[in-house]
């Protein structure tokens, strides 16, 4: 009687874990069929996406896709894409400077071959993009790490633990840059 007791016993609890399995697996399944807040939406044609830019305000309305072939640009919910500036460069960076007057969009691309990466510029909405800043480290390890805007300033740090390595930081929409911060010693900022 023991040993069949026992065997009772471990089959209610496999029948319990079972059951608790399969009510986790299909409870989970309805609360993503009723309240999902992901959808797939389309993707530009231009290559792998790296970043993406919904300018403020427009409810999904433009959009900005950073890819490794330029910067895309959709103004229909991303039904559809069309190139919109540095096509023939890999765009691995894209953020929206907050302006109440323009879109202003700032890009870090780099050329196919070997080259220093650069920061782009666009005061009008991705019509037309200007250098502004190009890194001085020809190599991915003193390159542009990252974007930030914060209110009026744009901030760029550059990779490396040496002199090359920092925040430099832009209170007028790019045009001129000062050192804001150096990398610590010994400390990398990739």
């Amino acid at each position: 009687i023991t040993v069949v007791f026992m065997a009772c016993q471990s089959m209610y609890r496999i029948f319990l874990a079972v059951a608790l399995l399969l009510s986790i697996m299909l409870g989970s399944e309805h609360a993503r069929a009723q309240s999902s807040p992901w959808h797939s939406m389309g993707a530009p044609y231009g290559g792998a996406v790296h970043a993406f830019v919904e300018i403020s305000g427009s409810n999904g309305g433009r959009l900005y896709a950073a890819t490794d072939n330029g910067i895309f640009r959709s103004t229909d919910h991303a039904a559809s894409w069309k190139p919109t500036g540095l096509q023939h460069l890999r765009v691995t960076s894209l953020v929206q400077l907050v302006s109440p007057s323009d879109e202003v969009l700032f890009a870090v691309a780099l050329p196919y071959a070997a080259g220093p990466q650069t920061l782009y510029r666009s005061l009008d909405s991705g019509k037309s993009w200007t250098s502004c800043y190009t890194a001085a480290g020809r190599d991915a390890l003193h390159g542009i790490v990252s974007i930030l805007t914060v209110g009026n300033d744009v901030l760029i740090a550059l990779g490396g633990s040496d002199t090359l390595g920092g925040l430099m930081r832009s209170s007028d929409v790019g045009r001129h840059w000062s050192r804001f911060a150096w990398s610590p010693n010994n400390v990398s900022m990739t």
